[in-house]
């Protein structure tokens, strides 16, 4: 395997494979619809059924939010973290063309708030947020509460372990001196930006591999 650059692929992904599969540009739209064609045996390339193209099908329609996929000429390729990539391997062995991955040594030191790790903290957490010092001054009485009404109606997408962000969330405290929490994905992040942006120090972003 050929180690890439040190930039993530598209910014999120830590390996690339390439196969030769000329057929799958029969795919393309890549719509649920019409990748169900292939799945049901009801697409064709060049007017022949390809006893793959089903399977690939199904394959992309699966793992939407796990992978990228490009066609370029007659070659294939997948985006994607190091378990999906194994997968994929393993499943069209017989089309590989070549493998590449960042240099998973140098991966943390792309962007100082970019964390490589193998399983998402609290399993589905994808950012942690950073708050600044002496939060209590910094957030106004309207900006405090619409942030604890946040985080009280979403707790399944907000993970909050930090002592003085449970005490300030919970009333225990109207002091939050420092702290930090979790959020599962960046819809969730956008949000809390806007409640609460001006008490933000930074943002960890979490890729898996």
């Amino acid at each position: 395997m050929r180690k890439h650059h040190n930039k993530l692929f598209y910014g999120q992904f830590t390996h690339k494979t390439v196969f030769k599969m000329p057929w799958t540009h029969a795919l393309y739209p890549t719509t649920d619809e019409h990748l169900m064609r292939f799945v049901k045996n009801q697409g064709y390339f060049y007017g022949k059924q390809h006893p793959m193209a089903g399977d690939l099908a199904g394959f992309i329609m699966a793992n939407r939010q796990n992978v990228k996929f490009r066609i370029q000429r007659d070659k294939t390729f997948f985006y994607s973290d190091f378990q999906t990539a194994l997968e994929i391997v393993t499943k069209y062995w017989n089309y590989l063309y070549d493998i590449s991955s960042i240099d998973l040594d140098i991966a943390d030191k792309l962007d100082k708030n970019i964390v490589v790790c193998k399983r998402y903290p609290h399993n589905n957490m994808q950012y942690q947020i950073h708050l600044k010092k002496d939060v209590h001054q910094v957030l106004d009485q309207n900006e405090k509460e619409s942030f604890v009404q946040f985080c009280n109606t979403n707790k399944e997408n907000i993970k909050i372990t930090n002592k003085n962000v449970v005490e300030y969330v919970s009333g225990k405290s109207p002091y939050c001196w420092h702290g930090y929490f979790f959020v599962k994905d960046e819809k969730f992040l956008s949000a809390l930006y806007i409640i609460i942006e001006k008490a933000i120090d930074k943002v960890q972003k979490y890729i898996k591999i």
